[in-house]
């Protein structure tokens, strides 16, 4: 407290001290002495002074917050640093001042780098209140400068679903010959849904990544020399060679068993038809040969020698001429 004590004497004694008035960030504690001599220094003639007063801002973070209407009027200086201080300070409680974020959206077309990506920043976090800047930041997205397209889809993963409505620009930087920025497209579409978005599949379905007449969702054509399928890019999921080798182990098993089995069937097909075949020729009755009356039956054989038996009764007769040798032979039996 002593060493914030002579901080604070100092600061009040020459705010021109720019090293002086940048420490004055850190005592966050005595925010009430502090704001005061803050926003004087805010407006004070030199240029160090500025930029380390709104430095200073930044670090008390929302201890800042009742100084926001300075800061809005220090968006105009002159200094790119203090601009740029300024736009991150607001940035910070963007959320609970809705003028804010029209004042952010703005400072997106910033000559300065810095600023405007800042800017996109700080509309990142101003949640519900930057739903009116999203065409503002839309139109950023064409911006030539890749730190200013990244800080914006950076603010569309922020907003989710909020920025719903810049999907069509969006997807057109999934075409963009930067692989950070088509990375930061991708997380911007995954963050305004809850699935991917219908329009990133589009794009992966056509040669041209576009439309099926080769322009993007909001209307404006793309050169052929833009146009990338991003899927040849990407490597297919390779599944491990342990799981892959072992799926083929077990196919290969698989067709032993079913060559096995088939062969043990066809096997016991054969031995069937061998078995029916001699007991036709022994005249063995064949397996279920079951009469109407539930005996078995007798066989073919038997059945003749019962038809002869009941020829003995019959008077002797010479044998028909017609009959040959093998014939009777045969029945001799």
């Amino acid at each position: 407290d002593a060493a914030a004590e002579v901080l604070l004497k100092a600061a009040e004694a020459d705010l021109a001290r720019a090293p002086v008035v940048a420490s004055l960030g850190g005592l966050q504690r005595h925010a009430p002495r502090v704001l005061p001599l803050l926003s004087r220094a805010l407006v004070n003639d030199c240029d160090e002074t500025r930029s380390a007063a709104a430095s200073a801002l930044l670090q008390l973070r929302h201890a800042a917050r009742p100084l926001a209407g300075e800061l809005q009027q220090a968006l105009s200086d002159e200094l790119p640093d203090v601009r740029r201080a300024v736009v991150e300070a607001l940035g910070l409680f963007g959320s609970k001042l809705n003028w804010v974020a029209s004042d952010l959206a703005k400072c997106l077309q910033d000559s300065d780098e810095g600023v405007a990506v800042a800017a996109a920043r700080g509309l990142g976090k101003c949640g519900k209140t930057a739903a009116g800047c999203i065409p503002q930041l839309s139109a950023t997205l064409h911006s030539d400068n890749v730190p200013v397209r990244l800080a914006v889809l950076g603010a569309f993963a922020q907003l989710g679903a909020i920025a719903r409505s810049a999907m069509p620009s969006v997807c057109f930087m999934l075409h963009d010959p930067r692989a950070d920025v088509v990375e930061a497209a991708q997380a911007a579409l995954q963050s305004m849904g809850d699935r991917p978005s219908p329009f990133v599949g589009d794009f992966r379905r056509t040669d041209s990544g576009l439309g099926g007449d080769g322009k993007c969702r909001d209307g404006r054509s793309v050169s052929k020399d833009n146009r990338r399928d991003r899927s040849a890019k990407k490597p297919k999921d390779k599944q491990p060679k342990e799981k892959k080798e072992g799926r083929e182990r077990r196919s290969s098993a698989d067709r032993r068993d079913d060559a096995g089995r088939k062969a043990k069937k066809e096997k016991k097909e054969k031995k069937q038809r061998r078995n029916s075949v001699s007991k036709r020729n022994s005249g063995e009755p064949s397996a279920g040969g079951l009469a109407s009356n539930g005996h078995k039956d007798r066989g073919g054989v038997a059945t003749i020698v019962d038809s002869l038996a009941g020829l003995e009764d019959l008077p002797a007769q010479p044998p028909s001429s017609s009959l040959s040798g093998s014939f009777l032979a045969r029945w001799s039996l």
